[in-house]
Order: C-alpha cells, then sequence, then structure tokens
C-alpha cells in the first residue's frame, strides 16, 4: 500500500515537472532575445506552449485539482508567455523606440498578470474570458516568423491587440472543448491532415494557420454562429455521428 502511494504521488508530480520545463524555456527565450537570437527565443517560446498544454492534460488525468500545481503555473506562464514575448516583441521590433517599446512591451506583460489572475479567481468551464495568455505569448512569438514584413508600428498595435483580448469578457474555447464536438474518426482525421501538412509545407506556415483559425472560430463563437449551426440539421448530423461512433 505505501509502495502505491508513493508511486501516485510521484507520478503526480510530473506535471510539475513539465511546468519547471516549461519556465525553464521561457527563462531561455529572455536570455536568448537579450542576444538577439530571435529564430531560437521563439522556439524556446512555442516549446513552453506545447509543455504548458501537455502539463495540464496531465494534470487533470493524474491528479485533478491541485492549488499548489496551479500557483506553479501561473507563475511559469507570466514569464513564458508575457516577459518572454514583450521582451521579444521589444528587442526585436521596438528597440528604435525605447519610451513606446517600454509602454508597449509594458503594458503587453501588465495584462498578462490581469489575465492570469482573473483565470485563478474564475469559475472554470468550456471557454475562457479573455484571450489565454499561452496563445497571446505564442501570437507575439509568431510575428518572428515573418520579421521583415512587420512595420515597428503594425507591430505595436498588434500587441497591444493581443493585451486587449486578454483583459477583454470575450469567449475563447479551450481546446479540449472544441476536439469533443467532433466524433472521434473526424479527431484522427484532423490529426492526421495535421501530421501531413507539417510534412509537406514549413512547421512555421502549420503554426500561423491554427492559430488564425482558433481566432476565426472564437470569432464565430462570439457571434453565435456554432450555437446556430449546432441547432440545426449540421448539429444532428453530427449528433447522431457521435452516437454511432
Amino acid at each position: 500500500m505505501r509502495g502505491h502511494a508513493r508511486a501516485r504521488h510521484a507520478s503526480a508530480q510530473v506535471p510539475n515537472l513539465i511546468t519547471f520545463a516549461n519556465l525553464l524555456c521561457g527563462v531561455a527565450a529572455i536570455m536568448l532575445a537579450t542576444e538577439r537570437h530571435f529564430a531560437v527565443a521563439t522556439g524556446a517560446i512555442f516549446t513552453a506552449g506545447a509543455l504548458d498544454l501537455l502539463d495540464g492534460a496531465l494534470a487533470r488525468r493524474l491528479r485533478g485539482f491541485d492549488a499548489f500545481g496551479e500557483a506553479l503555473d501561473s507563475l511559469a506562464d507570466i514569464i513564458s508567455f508575457g516577459v518572454a514575448p514583450g521582451l521579444l516583441i521589444y528587442e526585436a521590433f521596438l528597440h528604435p523606440w525605447p519610451v513606446l517599446g517600454w509602454v508597449v512591451a509594458g503594458g503587453y506583460v501588465v495584462c498578462g498578470a490581469w489575465r492570469l489572475a482573473r483565470f485563478a479567481s474564475d469559475v472554470k468551464g468550456p471557454y475562457f474570458r479573455g484571450l489565454p495568455i499561452t496563445m497571446a505569448g505564442m501570437s507575439a512569438a509568431a510575428l518572428l516568423f515573418y520579421r521583415d514584413f512587420w512595420s515597428p508600428r503594425l507591430v505595436a498595435l498588434l500587441t497591444l491587440g493581443l493585451a486587449v483580448l486578454m483583459v477583454s469578457h470575450l469567449r475563447f474555447p479551450k481546446f479540449p472543448a472544441i476536439a469533443g464536438r467532433l466524433p472521434r474518426p473526424a479527431q484522427l482525421l484532423a490529426l492526421l491532415c495535421l501530421l501531413a501538412a507539417s510534412l509537406l509545407v514549413p512547421l512555421s506556415t502549420v503554426v500561423v494557420a491554427l492559430g488564425l483559425s482558433y481566432y476565426v472560430g472564437s470569432l464565430l463563437e462570439n457571434l453565435g454562429f456554432w450555437e446556430a449551426v449546432a441547432d440545426g440539421p449540421v448539429g444532428d448530423v453530427v449528433e447522431r455521428l457521435r452516437a454511432r461512433l
């Protein structure tokens, strides 16, 4: 019995170890950004994003609610998806404008901290209230994929837009809720299509396409589009497929 309890306790710590890895990726991104290694810093932020999704999924499966784990996750997120992307944007685009750059990067980080504090006190449901800081951080880092395309003014506006979305009251669906709407074969097909796309086109293009799809889907959600679809004949077909599969 004691051995079994120890094993369960050890397995419950796995999500925390992944959260620490997420934090270390954020610290690495900060150090790389200050050395102007922007491509590697961007990769570190996206690695942190993948780890954040993984530790959340494992935490729900292994231990359920854990106050320590949630607090640790928030602390890691403000570094990896708040401070690190803010500094990356400043160093890559806004460095020639010290005052404006400080306002934009600082405002982004403050809104990220606000978003995390509100999430900690919110009632949990299938939607986020405001853009998740993980998505905001990766969206800011994704601007580095096409660095020569953006002007500093446009980057400043986009970064402030991400900050506003984080503190907004718009609904953003959680990824498990999105996947749960589809029958299991459709989920598998979507995963296979994603893997095939990753082999055929640059990974950065796949990531940007997924991100844009999430924003468009969230916009339609806030406009009531998906509720209308669910109440119509398309929703009935999906429900019948899910019942049979």
